[in-house]
């Protein structure tokens, strides 16, 4: 049995070492590893390659929505409202899978203002300008194509645009627009938006309004 001395940031801690051989070369203080009583370990750390080269961020969306506006290589047609509007199967069937199974039947429950909005976010997979799109300025349209958009995209089983009309619609619920909105919200199970206008609906001078809003509609019966 003996001791050795290992050293640790510049101070030294004592070991007790055991050898079952009496010879000089067994013993730890004689090794080449050992320098003056203190064992000193040298070791390289490798990082990972660090890239610089910039990557351009994807513009598939860009393309996508060139291919909507140019309706070249469009093999299927909507007819809605007498209005006819090209697209592709493949990028329909490929971002809906309610599409996929239904690419030829008809289109129930749905304008044909809904449909062209429908197939802009398809492609495009946003619903920005949309009151350009449609052709509609006033702020309350753009809000109810929001809703329609939202029950179609439910039934057609396209996810994120629920989300996309979801968030819209929470953005922009106003004294004339909530009561439908909240309903929708409520058919549809969307909690976020339906506890957007109920707090909405709380504040004492919106539901005045809501509330004039409402008689209105219902003299007007």
């Amino acid at each position: 049995m003996g001791t050795g001395r290992v050293c640790r940031g510049g101070t030294s801690a004592r070991r007790t070492y055991f050898s079952s051989s009496s010879h000089p070369s067994a013993c730890p203080s004689s090794s080449d590893y050992l320098k003056d009583d203190c064992l000193l370990v040298k070791c390289s750390v490798e990082g990972p390659n660090i890239c610089t080269i910039a990557v351009p961020p994807s513009d598939i969306a860009q393309h996508f929505g060139q291919l909507l506006e140019s309706e070249k290589g469009t093999e299927i047609s909507f007819e809605v409202d007498g209005e006819v509007f090209n697209a592709r199967k493949l990028v329909l069937a490929a971002r809906s899978p309610v599409f996929r199974a239904q690419l030829c039947g008809p289109m129930k429950d749905v304008n044909m203002h809904c449909i062209k909005a429908l197939l802009h976010c398809i492609y495009w997979d946003s619903v920005r300008d949309m009151e350009k799109i449609i052709g509609w300025d006033a702020k309350c349209a753009s809000t109810l194509m929001a809703q329609h958009m939202l029950a179609a995209a439910d039934r057609q089983a396209l996810d994120r645009l629920k989300v996309l009309c979801e968030v819209k619609l929470c953005e922009d619920v106003a004294i004339n627009t909530v009561a439908t909105t909240l309903a929708l919200a409520e058919q549809h199970h969307h909690l976020h938006l339906k506890c957007v206008c109920l707090k909405f609906v709380a504040l004492r001078q919106n539901l005045r309004g809501i509330l004039s809003i409402l008689s209105q509609e219902v003299i007007s019966l």
